[in-house]
């Protein structure tokens, strides 16, 4: 049992090494996306969301100690009905 802790370590000590060295992203402007599916499903009998989201990043770095990021998150539609209540 004291092996699979032992290999464990020296796999991620291994890994580590191994990897390149982080540098900082150059200045500059720079765009992103990302897409997301979310799926809630069993809270109630009438709570089941399913719906996807996207996000879109748009940013400038004048210095390497500043920079300025706008961000936009659409995190879709869904809605459901709890006894009297509608949740969206």
């Amino acid at each position: 049992m004291q092996k699979l802790p032992l290999l464990a370590s020296l796999t991620v000590i291994a890994a580590a090494l191994a990897a390149p060295a982080a540098q900082a992203a150059d200045n500059g402007f720079y765009l992103g996306a990302g897409v997301t599916k979310s799926k809630v499903d069993g809270l109630e009998d009438q709570l089941d969301f399913d719906d996807e989201s996207f996000k879109l990043i748009a940013g400038f770095r004048p210095f390497d100690s500043f920079g300025v990021e706008v961000n936009y998150i659409d995190l879709g539609k869904d809605s459901a009905t709890i006894g009297p209540f509608t949740v969206e």
